[in-house]
Protein backbone atom coordinates (compact mmCIF):
# COMPACT_ATOMS: atom_id res chain seq x y z
CA UNK A 1 0.00 0.00 0.00
CA UNK A 2 2.48 2.34 0.59
CA UNK A 3 4.08 2.38 -3.32
CA UNK A 4 0.27 2.69 -4.13
CA UNK A 5 -0.27 6.72 -5.32
CA UNK A 6 -3.67 8.50 -4.54
CA UNK A 7 -5.34 10.81 -7.23
CA UNK A 8 -6.39 13.43 -4.90
CA UNK A 9 -5.40 15.61 -1.64
CA UNK A 10 -6.77 14.64 1.63
CA UNK A 11 -7.32 12.10 3.89
CA UNK A 12 -6.97 8.15 3.37
CA UNK A 13 -6.67 4.83 5.80
CA UNK A 14 -6.02 1.09 5.04
CA UNK A 15 -6.09 -1.97 7.13
CA UNK A 16 -3.63 -4.12 6.42
CA UNK A 17 -5.87 -6.74 4.14
CA UNK A 18 -7.35 -3.94 2.17
CA UNK A 19 -6.46 -3.95 -1.07
CA UNK A 20 -6.95 0.09 -2.06
CA UNK A 21 -6.55 3.54 0.04
CA UNK A 22 -10.14 4.26 1.34
CA UNK A 23 -11.30 8.07 1.73
CA UNK A 24 -11.76 8.76 5.93
CA UNK A 25 -12.97 12.27 6.84
CA UNK A 26 -10.18 14.69 7.48
CA UNK A 27 -9.87 17.09 11.05
CA UNK A 28 -9.00 20.39 11.45
CA UNK A 29 -5.83 21.04 13.57
CA UNK A 30 -5.82 23.76 15.84
CA UNK A 31 -2.96 25.85 14.46
CA UNK A 32 -0.71 24.39 17.36
CA UNK A 33 2.95 25.24 16.42
CA UNK A 34 5.81 22.67 16.60
CA UNK A 35 8.50 25.59 16.73
CA UNK A 36 12.17 25.86 14.70
CA UNK A 37 14.79 25.45 17.46
CA UNK A 38 17.28 28.36 16.15
CA UNK A 39 19.44 28.99 19.54
CA UNK A 40 20.18 25.34 19.80
CA UNK A 41 20.92 25.26 23.54
CA UNK A 42 22.49 21.84 23.58
CA UNK A 43 21.66 19.86 27.13
CA UNK A 44 21.73 16.48 28.33
CA UNK A 45 17.61 16.24 27.35
CA UNK A 46 17.07 14.68 23.70
CA UNK A 47 15.84 17.33 21.26
CA UNK A 48 16.32 21.10 20.68
CA UNK A 49 19.56 20.31 19.07
CA UNK A 50 20.57 17.54 21.16
CA UNK A 51 19.53 14.48 18.57
CA UNK A 52 21.06 12.57 16.26
CA UNK A 53 19.95 13.35 12.22
CA UNK A 54 20.04 11.58 8.79
CA UNK A 55 21.74 13.31 6.16
CA UNK A 56 21.97 12.21 2.36
CA UNK A 57 23.88 12.86 -0.53
CA UNK A 58 21.54 13.75 -2.97
CA UNK A 59 17.45 13.99 -2.11
CA UNK A 60 15.20 12.11 0.15
CA UNK A 61 12.04 11.26 -1.15
CA UNK A 62 11.00 9.26 1.72
CA UNK A 63 11.86 8.82 5.44
CA UNK A 64 10.72 6.12 8.07
CA UNK A 65 11.11 6.65 11.99
CA UNK A 66 10.40 3.99 14.20
CA UNK A 67 11.82 2.26 17.80
CA UNK A 68 13.77 -1.08 17.55
CA UNK A 69 13.84 -1.16 20.83
CA UNK A 70 11.34 0.36 23.39
CA UNK A 71 12.48 -1.40 27.66
CA UNK A 72 10.94 -0.13 30.48
CA UNK A 73 8.78 2.44 29.20
CA UNK A 74 5.27 2.78 30.72
CA UNK A 75 4.27 6.54 30.45
CA UNK A 76 4.62 9.11 28.41
CA UNK A 77 3.38 12.73 29.96
CA UNK A 78 3.33 16.25 28.27
CA UNK A 79 1.91 19.78 28.36
CA UNK A 80 -0.90 20.20 25.89
CA UNK A 81 -1.54 23.20 23.76
CA UNK A 82 -3.97 25.91 25.58
CA UNK A 83 -3.64 23.60 28.42
CA UNK A 84 -3.10 25.18 32.14
CA UNK A 85 0.77 25.79 32.82
CA UNK A 86 2.62 23.25 34.14
CA UNK A 87 0.37 20.81 33.95
CA UNK A 88 1.34 17.33 32.12
CA UNK A 89 -1.18 14.95 30.81
CA UNK A 90 -0.48 10.89 30.63
CA UNK A 91 -0.20 9.47 27.27
CA UNK A 92 0.71 12.97 25.78
CA UNK A 93 3.35 13.72 23.27
CA UNK A 94 4.24 14.31 19.40
CA UNK A 95 5.89 12.07 17.16
CA UNK A 96 7.90 14.16 14.59
CA UNK A 97 9.83 13.44 11.39
CA UNK A 98 11.29 16.96 10.47
CA UNK A 99 13.75 17.80 7.36
CA UNK A 100 16.28 20.11 7.02
CA UNK A 101 15.45 23.97 6.69
CA UNK A 102 16.00 24.75 2.84
CA UNK A 103 15.99 27.24 0.06
CA UNK A 104 12.47 26.65 -1.25
CA UNK A 105 10.83 29.17 -4.15
CA UNK A 106 7.92 29.89 -2.12
CA UNK A 107 9.86 31.91 0.11
CA UNK A 108 12.34 33.56 -2.35
CA UNK A 109 14.57 30.91 -2.27
CA UNK A 110 16.54 32.59 0.39
CA UNK A 111 18.50 30.01 2.67
CA UNK A 112 16.83 28.10 4.87
CA UNK A 113 13.63 30.02 4.88
CA UNK A 114 11.17 26.85 4.75
CA UNK A 115 11.01 23.50 6.40
CA UNK A 116 8.30 20.49 6.45
CA UNK A 117 7.64 18.76 9.60
CA UNK A 118 5.34 15.41 9.69
CA UNK A 119 3.67 14.91 12.29
CA UNK A 120 1.43 12.38 14.59
CA UNK A 121 -0.29 14.35 17.86
CA UNK A 122 -2.60 13.03 20.09
CA UNK A 123 -4.77 16.02 20.69
CA UNK A 124 -4.08 18.47 17.58
CA UNK A 125 -7.22 17.91 15.98
CA UNK A 126 -10.83 19.68 16.87
CA UNK A 127 -12.17 18.16 19.63
CA UNK A 128 -8.33 16.74 20.78
CA UNK A 129 -8.68 14.25 18.20
CA UNK A 130 -5.49 12.17 17.67
CA UNK A 131 -4.25 13.21 13.86
CA UNK A 132 -1.44 12.93 11.45
CA UNK A 133 -0.71 15.50 9.52
CA UNK A 134 2.24 18.01 7.87
CA UNK A 135 3.11 21.02 9.12
CA UNK A 136 4.85 23.62 6.34
CA UNK A 137 6.82 26.29 7.68
CA UNK A 138 8.40 29.96 5.90
CA UNK A 139 10.62 31.95 7.76
CA UNK A 140 11.87 35.82 7.10
CA UNK A 141 9.98 35.54 3.50
CA UNK A 142 7.81 38.34 3.75
CA UNK A 143 5.81 40.63 6.58
CA UNK A 144 2.13 39.23 6.35
CA UNK A 145 1.44 35.21 6.35
CA UNK A 146 -0.31 34.21 2.82
CA UNK A 147 -3.78 33.29 3.12
CA UNK A 148 -4.46 30.71 5.16
CA UNK A 149 -1.26 30.26 6.97
CA UNK A 150 -0.92 31.30 10.64
CA UNK A 151 2.25 34.22 11.97
CA UNK A 152 4.54 32.83 14.88
CA UNK A 153 6.35 35.12 16.92
CA UNK A 154 8.79 34.65 19.50
CA UNK A 155 9.99 37.19 21.97
CA UNK A 156 12.52 35.51 23.35
CA UNK A 157 14.66 34.68 20.21
CA UNK A 158 14.52 30.98 21.13
CA UNK A 159 12.44 29.64 18.32
CA UNK A 160 12.08 30.73 14.64
CA UNK A 161 10.17 33.37 13.87
CA UNK A 162 7.72 32.87 10.66
CA UNK A 163 4.71 31.10 9.42
CA UNK A 164 3.18 27.68 9.26
CA UNK A 165 0.37 25.96 7.79
CA UNK A 166 -1.16 22.61 8.66
CA UNK A 167 -2.57 20.61 6.45
CA UNK A 168 -6.13 18.56 6.92
CA UNK A 169 -5.54 16.05 9.77
CA UNK A 170 -5.80 11.97 9.64
CA UNK A 171 -8.00 10.88 12.57
CA UNK A 172 -6.38 7.89 14.50
CA UNK A 173 -6.39 6.10 17.73
CA UNK A 174 -3.32 7.31 20.09
CA UNK A 175 -0.93 4.65 20.41
CA UNK A 176 -0.07 4.01 24.00
CA UNK A 177 3.68 4.01 25.34
CA UNK A 178 3.16 -0.22 25.02
CA UNK A 179 2.78 0.28 21.24
CA UNK A 180 5.53 2.31 21.15
CA UNK A 181 7.93 -0.37 19.25
CA UNK A 182 4.68 -1.29 17.09
CA UNK A 183 4.32 1.99 15.25
CA UNK A 184 6.11 4.20 12.42
CA UNK A 185 5.48 7.73 11.44
CA UNK A 186 6.63 8.04 7.15
CA UNK A 187 7.03 11.09 5.59
CA UNK A 188 7.37 11.23 1.35
CA UNK A 189 7.83 14.38 -1.10
CA UNK A 190 6.21 14.56 -4.54
CA UNK A 191 4.34 11.26 -4.29
CA UNK A 192 2.34 11.02 -7.38
CA UNK A 193 2.33 14.86 -7.00
CA UNK A 194 1.65 15.03 -3.66
CA UNK A 195 3.67 14.98 0.24
CA UNK A 196 2.03 12.60 2.89
CA UNK A 197 2.54 12.16 6.37
CA UNK A 198 1.41 8.46 7.43
CA UNK A 199 1.21 6.62 10.89
CA UNK A 200 0.93 2.91 10.44
CA UNK A 201 -0.06 1.72 13.65
CA UNK A 202 0.34 -0.82 15.49
CA UNK A 203 -2.45 -3.27 14.21
CA UNK A 204 -0.51 -2.38 10.69
CA UNK A 205 -3.34 0.03 9.51
CA UNK A 206 -1.93 3.12 7.39
CA UNK A 207 -3.50 6.81 8.11
CA UNK A 208 -2.36 9.28 5.85
CA UNK A 209 -2.56 12.54 4.74
CA UNK A 210 -2.08 13.84 1.53
CA UNK A 211 -1.34 17.60 0.24
CA UNK A 212 0.11 19.12 -2.72
CA UNK A 213 3.52 18.41 -3.19
CA UNK A 214 4.10 22.17 -4.86
CA UNK A 215 3.43 23.45 -0.82
CA UNK A 216 7.32 23.78 -0.77
CA UNK A 217 8.61 21.94 -3.65
CA UNK A 218 10.55 19.80 -0.77
CA UNK A 219 11.72 16.98 -2.96
CA UNK A 220 13.78 19.17 -4.48
CA UNK A 221 15.82 20.37 -1.76
CA UNK A 222 15.45 17.48 1.18
CA UNK A 223 18.52 16.48 1.91
CA UNK A 224 17.97 15.32 5.73
CA UNK A 225 15.56 14.06 8.51
CA UNK A 226 15.01 14.29 12.25
CA UNK A 227 13.11 11.92 14.23
CA UNK A 228 11.65 11.13 17.59
CA UNK A 229 9.51 11.24 20.30
CA UNK A 230 8.53 15.17 21.82
CA UNK A 231 6.50 17.46 23.90
CA UNK A 232 3.15 17.82 22.23
CA UNK A 233 4.13 21.22 21.00
CA UNK A 234 5.47 24.51 21.75
CA UNK A 235 8.36 23.68 22.99
CA UNK A 236 7.15 21.67 25.31
CA UNK A 237 8.94 18.46 26.89
CA UNK A 238 7.90 15.17 26.77
CA UNK A 239 8.46 13.00 29.97
CA UNK A 240 9.14 9.36 30.13
CA UNK A 241 9.27 7.47 33.03
CA UNK A 242 12.38 6.84 34.85
CA UNK A 243 14.44 3.53 33.41
CA UNK A 244 12.96 3.85 29.84
CA UNK A 245 15.40 2.79 26.79
CA UNK A 246 14.69 3.41 23.52
CA UNK A 247 16.74 2.48 20.14
CA UNK A 248 15.61 5.13 17.54
CA UNK A 249 15.93 3.81 13.73
CA UNK A 250 15.54 6.69 10.93
CA UNK A 251 15.26 5.14 7.54
CA UNK A 252 15.34 7.30 4.59
CA UNK A 253 14.54 6.31 0.47
CA UNK A 254 17.36 8.25 -1.63
CA UNK A 255 20.32 7.12 -4.24
CA UNK A 256 22.35 7.14 -1.47
CA UNK A 257 22.60 5.99 2.16
CA UNK A 258 22.16 8.08 5.35
CA UNK A 259 25.15 9.25 7.38
CA UNK A 260 24.62 10.43 11.07
CA UNK A 261 24.92 13.77 12.07
CA UNK A 262 25.70 14.74 15.51
CA UNK A 263 23.98 16.55 17.93
CA UNK A 264 23.95 20.88 17.06
CA UNK A 265 24.94 19.77 13.17
CA UNK A 266 21.18 20.03 11.76
CA UNK A 267 19.42 22.68 10.23
CA UNK A 268 15.62 21.56 11.15
CA UNK A 269 15.99 20.64 14.99
CA UNK A 270 13.02 20.90 16.44
CA UNK A 271 12.16 22.92 19.80
CA UNK A 272 10.61 20.45 21.71
CA UNK A 273 12.35 17.70 23.40
CA UNK A 274 12.25 14.47 25.73
CA UNK A 275 13.81 13.68 29.13
CA UNK A 276 15.90 11.13 27.99
CA UNK A 277 19.42 11.12 27.15
CA UNK A 278 21.55 10.03 24.17
CA UNK A 279 23.83 6.91 25.02
CA UNK A 280 26.35 5.73 22.95
CA UNK A 281 26.97 6.97 19.40
CA UNK A 282 24.89 6.81 16.11
CA UNK A 283 25.38 4.05 13.71
CA UNK A 284 24.52 4.21 9.90
CA UNK A 285 23.26 0.82 8.37
CA UNK A 286 23.04 0.67 4.34
CA UNK A 287 22.46 -2.63 2.22
CA UNK A 288 18.63 -3.58 1.68
CA UNK A 289 17.32 -0.85 4.75
CA UNK A 290 19.74 1.87 4.53
CA UNK A 291 18.83 3.67 8.33
CA UNK A 292 21.07 5.33 11.40
CA UNK A 293 20.41 4.02 14.61
CA UNK A 294 20.62 6.01 18.17
CA UNK A 295 19.71 4.82 21.86
CA UNK A 296 18.46 7.24 24.27
CA UNK A 297 17.60 6.35 28.43
CA UNK A 298 16.80 7.91 31.28
CA UNK A 299 13.47 9.74 32.00
CA UNK A 300 11.82 10.71 35.68
CA UNK A 301 8.63 11.79 37.15
CA UNK A 302 7.91 15.08 36.21
CA UNK A 303 6.25 16.05 39.68
CA UNK A 304 9.62 15.98 40.52
CA UNK A 305 10.33 19.31 37.79
CA UNK A 306 7.65 20.87 39.28
CA UNK A 307 4.40 19.54 37.21
CA UNK A 308 1.01 18.56 38.25
CA UNK A 309 -0.13 15.45 36.62
CA UNK A 310 -3.29 16.37 35.10
CA UNK A 311 -7.10 14.82 33.53
CA UNK A 312 -8.14 15.36 30.18
CA UNK A 313 -12.25 15.63 30.31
Amino acid sequence: MLNKPVQSPGCFEAKISDTDWKPTACKTPTKAPHLLAITKSITTNVGDGNDYFAVVDGTISSATGSFDKVNGVSAVYSPIYGGPPKTVYANMYSLQLNTNTFASPKCGGVSGCAWAQFIFDPVECENRTPCVFIEYWLFNSQADCPDGWTSHTDPSGQTANGCFIDTDGTPVANPTAAELGKIKLIGTANFGGYDEAILQTADGALHKAVYAANALDLSKHWTSAEFNLFGECCAYEAFFNAGSKLTVRLSTKSSSPPKCLGPGQFSGNTAETNNLSLTGSCSAASGASPAILFDESGGGDPTQSGYTIGHLP
